[in-house]
Parts: C-alpha cells; structure tokens; sequence
C-alpha cells in the first residue's frame, strides 16, 4: 500500500487494515509505504513531514507516528517484521505480516 493509509483517519486505516487481513496468508507479507512522523518532535530538523501532516488534516488525512502505525497493527492482527528506509526522507516502507500464535 503506496501512500493510501495516510489518506484517512484512524478508524478508516483500521476498516482497510481489517479488509486486507483476511486475504492474507500465513507467509503474506504487507508492505505499507508512507511517512512517519518523527516522535518526539524533531526541532529544527525536516519540516516535511509536519507540512504534509498539517495539509491532509485539510483533506481528513493524517501522516502517523511509528506508535499510531504499531497499535493500528495490534488491533487488526499484524505485526510489525521491518522498518525498511528510503532514500525520501520520513518515507519509509513497514513490512508486516498475519501474527503469529
């Protein structure tokens, strides 16, 4: 999923998380590609990140914290295997699969 959760506040990430889940299989992984929000605030460091998360309140989205991505998981039944970085910035790629018993 290529910048498509930070569209949409929580409860719609969780809708689309939910519908995903079921179609995964047991060596399925996720891989989610969006910005994080740097915790805690990176004070005179990249700006970007804020911006885009000030602009898609506009539009009823919202960049995530790492945590906000890692309890969206924990509730629809994923886990979180790799944090992979890019080279734009705050952008990064969550890899996740089905938890495991």
């Amino acid at each position: 999923m290529r910048h498509i959760l930070h569209d949409f506040y929580n409860p719609v990430c969780l809708e689309i998380l939910r519908n995903t889940v079921p179609a995964m299989g047991p060596d399925s992984r996720l891989v989610i590609c969006d910005m994080i929000i740097p915790q805690p605030v990176e004070v005179g460091g990249n700006a970007h990140p804020y911006w885009m998360d000030f602009a898609l309140m506009l539009m009823t989205g919202k960049e995530k914290t790492m945590k906000e991505f890692e309890e969206m998981f924990e509730e629809v039944g994923l886990e979180l295997v790799k944090v992979w970085p890019s080279e734009m910035g705050a952008t990064v790629m969550l890899e996740t699969r089905v938890k495991r018993a």
